[in-house]
């Protein structure tokens, strides 16, 4: 005959499937962590994005001076036309 299952058994089960899907999961893990190393670096802010970022920056304040330059000229522009 079969034994009873009791809450004892279905703790063991459940571990030795717990156990079972984290040894699975590992490489999966490890694949995701180089990932986001190589992302967003190890300190969070050298990777990928942090250069992504910074690439940003430089190009708004590349627009800003051409604005300004742009705002300076046409105001050079009017003041020609009235003097």
């Amino acid at each position: 005959m079969t034994e009873p299952v009791t809450k004892e058994h279905l703790r063991e089960f459940r571990d030795d499937i717990m156990s079972h899907i984290s040894e699975q999961i590992k490489p999966v893990r490890q694949d995701v962590d180089d990932h986001d190393v190589i992302l967003r670096g190890k300190s969070k802010r050298n990777g990928l994005v942090g250069d992504v970022r910074d690439i940003k920056a430089g190009t708004r304040v590349v627009k800003w001076f051409a604005g300004l330059g742009g705002l300076g000229g046409l105001s050079a522009w009017f003041k020609s036309m009235w003097i």
